[in-house]
């Protein structure tokens, strides 16, 4: 039996990421954002950016019910531990800061990773209360439609980067930060002469449309039980810029 039988709410969270890709235009405004990796001191911020984003995602609607603050706090708590894993490991996790507060976060895979399940568990169990609140909370029929929706379809190339999530805080929407955080990545993977290009998925129309204008296409769409989920793929040489 695997980890992920034993302790379902890891790939729970592993496909909620995958599907949680914020809009990211058009844009309203423009303004100075500054895009690094994150960092230990601001490694809070960031996973508050992030669960929030996540929090208001269709997704965790469907997989999760009593949504209150109790949950959100517990789904902070998990999206930190989270980040902790990937920083310790040194996966890519971009983070944009205007005036040095956080505003907008993006995390990436490098082809082939695959993080420790045993890692996850104990920094799961080590939030005890919190994973156990989330997991008291799950719609285990949404959680299964998840499953079956946001799974990688197997026509993706290899040496592929997996654009896991983009969370945008609200009050920063439509100001660039997500051209900014998605124009970190593409340079990320277009400096990798191994990689194939990089691959996200979205649950949202206009999501998709935005992504077309940075070179990705859809490669496969998913409908199970009125959810639906597009695949998307930007090859390394696709390098159209955003309009």
């Amino acid at each position: 039996m695997s980890l992920d039988a034993l302790f379902p709410l890891t790939p729970v969270l592993d496909r909620l990421r995958r599907v949680s890709s914020i809009t990211v235009g058009p844009d309203t405004g423009s303004t100075d954002v500054t895009i690094t990796a994150l960092r230990e001191e601001n490694l809070l911020e960031a996973a508050a950016v992030l669960s929030a984003a996540l929090a208001t995602e269709t997704f965790t609607e469907t997989t999760f019910h009593d949504r209150d603050g109790r949950f959100d706090r517990a789904l902070r708590r998990i999206v930190e531990l989270r980040l902790r894993t990937y920083l310790e490991v040194g996966q890519p996790v971009f983070v944009a800061t205007v005036d040095d507060r956080v505003v907008g976060v993006a995390i990436v895979d490098r082809p082939g990773f695959r993080p420790s399940r045993l890692r996850l568990v104990r920094s799961l169990v080590a939030r005890l209360p919190s994973t156990l609140r989330l997991l008291g909370r799950a719609d285990w029929p949404g959680w299964y439609r998840v499953y079956r929706t946001a799974t990688p379809p197997e026509v993706l190339p290899t040496a592929t980067y997996t654009l896991e999530a983009i969370g945008i805080d609200p009050d920063w929407r439509g100001r660039g930060i997500g051209r900014s955080l998605l124009e970190a990545v593409q340079n990320l993977v277009d400096r990798d002469p191994g990689t194939s290009g990089v691959y996200l998925a979205t649950t949202d129309d206009l999501n998709r449309d935005v992504y077309r204008q940075f070179g990705y296409e859809t490669v496969a769409t998913k409908r199970v039980d009125g959810s639906c989920v597009y695949h998307m793929f930007r090859p390394t040489d696709a390098r159209e810029s955003a309009v």
